[in-house]
Formats: C-alpha cells, sequence, structure tokens
C-alpha cells in the first residue's frame, strides 16, 4: 500500500509541475515579440532551460527517494506475501 501510495503521488506531483511548466512556456512563446523574433524565441528558450536547472536537479532527488521507498515497499510486501504462500502450503 506504501508503495501504491508512494508512486500515485509522485505521479501527480509530477503532472502538476509538467503543467505549470508547460503553462509557463506557453504563455512565454505566445507573446508577439517572441513569435515574430526568431533571435528573441532562441534567447527565451534558453532562459527558460537555465530557470528550470535547479527544479529537474530537486525533482531527480524527489524520484530518486520515491524509487528506493516504492521498490523496497513493494518487495518487503511481495516477500510477505511469499512467505505466507509458502508457510500456507506447509501446513
Amino acid at each position: 500500500m506504501v508503495s501504491l501510495l508512494t508512486f500515485v503521488l509522485f505521479e501527480v506531483t509530477k503532472m502538476v509541475l509538467v503543467s505549470q511548466a508547460l503553462i509557463r512556456k506557453m504563455v512565454l512563446l505566445q507573446t508577439p515579440e517572441v513569435r515574430g523574433n526568431p533571435q528573441r524565441l532562441l534567447q527565451v528558450l534558453q532562459e527558460l532551460e537555465e530557470a528550470q536547472q535547479p527544479s529537474v536537479r530537486m525533482f531527480l532527488r524527489f524520484w530518486v527517494f520515491v524509487l528506493v521507498v516504492a521498490v523496497g515497499c513493494a518487495i518487503a510486501g511481495a516477500s510477505v506475501l511469499g512467505y505466507a504462500f509458502i508457510a500456507g502450503l506447509a501446513k
């Protein structure tokens, strides 16, 4: 249960972060100044990439934590079920 909850929480968090980044990018790229000037477009894209770097690093750390918790709990749960099954066969 902890594994599933951790995974779902991670996916919801990822969905929110990706949606916010996409909306931010869309708003910046839809301005007439950016749409009419390829040099400004490249500059805005570079600025967006640089602004996202800290959040990407934080997100990757969060992902590693979620992966360890989700896989660890899943293995523990499968082990308990496997032991219960084998113990039930032994009776």
